[in-house]
């Protein structure tokens, strides 16, 4: 605090003054000025507290207290750059009192002010981006987090989701699954796309564990429910530098002395559903006169274009792609009239996927017999299902397809399905005439793990010869129950014991089996002759929600080779977890 004498830096002599008289009044003006570099200290109180006294100093740091009594009083100045400062003056003889107070600024101990900046971009608030990472479902990747992590780099999209997604244990979902589905700007990423991107070219990220928690938005992506699912919204609100910079230019021919040079141009396409693929690296291999080969390399552009401007019509010209780290075969270039050659180019991203079934009737299940199948706005010639109600499509192309089954008697259903590429996806038709209960169709894509170790096999079989009993991960969820044994409750097969804390499944064939054995992703955890130890519960081993699959089999079943077929007759459980 400076001393008075400091701080009233200057008393002026009254101006005006008269012969004192007693308890006269003074109106007290003044100015008050930063003492380093003479600027007015605005918004100053300024107060005599003894008489009640007090303004506010000006823009120009002026101010005045009228009718100030004479006498001694304490002088005080606040000011949140100053601080509070206070000194004697004397008042007296009235007329007016005038005053320049420089005032010292003060070290103020303020915390240090802590302000996040949130950038939300336009495009990811219309997509709905910061609504449901609001709602806590599903985890979300802002650009910021990702500005953070690729800042700097050019790594693919996919180490993004390996290493920074995936590894804060998501995993890729099931087994089943083959890692997670990715779901690119809306659109399912059906021929690789995402190998494409750079870290720099994503915006923000969203993970799912399941299609019902996947937003509206996507829905029609027809995600697998049971899988991983990664959607990627790119960075579409770059500005229009940053698009020029990204943006893939082709050549043009130039006119030259001579002899034109051979230009080469086409698009690349996947073999199979001749779907574009943007951005593919297509290399030309030139063989000269002498024997020398050389080749040249370009990239398409966002609509699959390519094209060669500089190549030697001398020479033998081939000219193949490659896309998401596959090769398409070498393809010759034939000159032609004009300089030009047109060539489009194939690579086989796709794989041919298949399409099996079965229809049964919704009120007794019975298999329904020469019920006529078609995939409508197709080639496909008609099929129908044979004795047991199955039918079967094969070396289908990937893409949507309309399918209507119909019986003249139990009735007809029919629904639009997604041919995974290199998937067999299962159909389950409940067909009915009754208004009441009507037909239904539920899709599922078949499990490659259990379709490898032959669960579809045994359980076609096991329908036509009319013995065990099978329930798929979509059947389990759909039954909705806390514990295994509640999966039991309908197979006449086997029933459960409890005695005192402890339950076991026997066999509802024999009563020479303690228990039926359980099998646990191929190891037989449950003996039919162990003893009654609740560890041995099969409510112990595993819950439904970790289920994929469930077969039981009321007689001894030859498994696959990997397992120990029992020696008994007490049939067996057949448990396959997610794990």
């Amino acid at each position: 605090m400076a001393g008075a004498a400091h701080f009233l830096a200057a008393i002026a002599t009254p101006v005006g003054a008269v012969t004192p008289l007693p308890q006269q009044a003074t109106d007290v003006v003044g100015r008050l000025v930063d003492a380093s570099t003479g600027v007015p200290v605005e918004g100053a109180l300024v107060a005599i507290p003894a008489v009640g006294a007090s303004t506010l100093s000006d823009a120009d740091g002026a101010f005045r207290l009228a009718g100030v009594l004479d006498g001694a009083h304490t002088f005080e100045v606040r000011h949140i750059a100053y601080g509070t400062r206070t000194g004697e003056v004397q008042v007296r003889g009235g007329g007016t009192l005038s005053l320049e107070l420089r005032l010292e600024p003060v070290v103020l101990g303020v915390e240090p002010l802590e302000v996040e900046i949130e950038w939300r971009p336009a495009y990811l608030e219309r997509v709905g981006f910061y609504d449901r990472q609001a709602e806590g479902i599903g985890e979300f990747y802002d650009p910021a987090f990702v500005q953070r992590w690729g800042v700097g780099t050019w790594a693919a999209a996919p180490n993004l989701i390996r290493e920074i997604i995936l590894a804060r244990g998501r995993g890729g979902g099931s087994l089943a699954c083959g890692g997670p589905q990715v779901i690119i700007d809306g659109r399912l990423d059906r021929s690789g796309l995402i190998t494409t991107l750079s870290a720099t070219g994503i915006g923000a990220v969203e993970v799912y564990n399941g299609a019902y928690k996947v937003p509206d938005v996507v829905k029609e992506a027809r995600p697998d429910p049971f899988c991983t699912t990664v959607i990627i919204w790119t960075r579409q609100w770059l500005n229009e530098y940053e698009l020029e910079r990204r943006r893939i230019v082709l050549c043009e021919p130039e006119e030259v002395a001579g002899p034109p040079p051979l230009v080469v141009e086409g698009t690349v396409m996947d073999s199979l559903t001749e779907v574009i693929l943007p951005r593919s690296t297509v290399t030309a291999w030139i063989t000269e006169p002498g024997g020398t080969r050389r080749e040249q390399t370009t990239t398409a552009d966002d609509n699959g274009r390519y094209r060669f401007c500089e190549l030697d019509p001398r020479g033998d010209v081939n000219v193949w792609a490659s896309f998401a780290g596959l090769s398409g075969g070498l393809a010759p270039v034939v000159p032609a009239d004009t300089t030009i050659v047109v060539r489009d180019l194939t690579i086989p991203i796709s794989r041919p996927g298949h399409l099996v079934g079965r229809a049964t009737g919704r009120a007794r299940g019975r298999s329904v017999v020469a019920a006529e199948i078609r995939l409508e706005g197709t080639d496909y010639t008609l099929t129908t299902t044979d004795e047991h109600g199955f039918f079967e499509i094969r070396e289908l192309s990937p893409g949507d397809y309309r399918l209507l089954i119909t019986h003249p008697e139990t009735g007809s259903a029919g629904d639009s399905i997604f041919i995974v590429s290199g998937s067999t996806t299962d159909v389950r038709a409940e067909l009915s005439s009754d208004p009441e209960a009507p037909s239904r169709i539920l899709v599922s894509r078949r499990d490659p793990r259990l379709e490898s170790i032959g669960f579809y096999a045994r359980r076609a079989e096991s329908t036509r010869l009319g013995q065990g009993y099978f329930l798929t991960r979509e059947e389990i969820e759909e039954m909705d129950s806390e514990r295994v044994t509640d999966l039991l409750e309908g197979v006449s097969a086997v029933r459960e014991i409890c005695v005192g804390r402890g339950c076991r499944i026997v066999s509802s064939q024999t009563i020479s089996c303690p228990r039926v054995p359980i099998y646990l992703d191929g190891a037989l955890r449950v003996d039919s002759r162990g003893a009654d130890r609740e560890e041995e519960d099969v409510d112990r081993l595993v819950t439904p929600a970790e289920l994929v699959a469930l077969e039981v089999y009321a007689r001894p079943v030859s498994l696959s080779g990997r397992f120990a077929p029992p020696s008994h007759r007490c049939g067996a459980i057949v448990l396959w977890s997610s794990g």
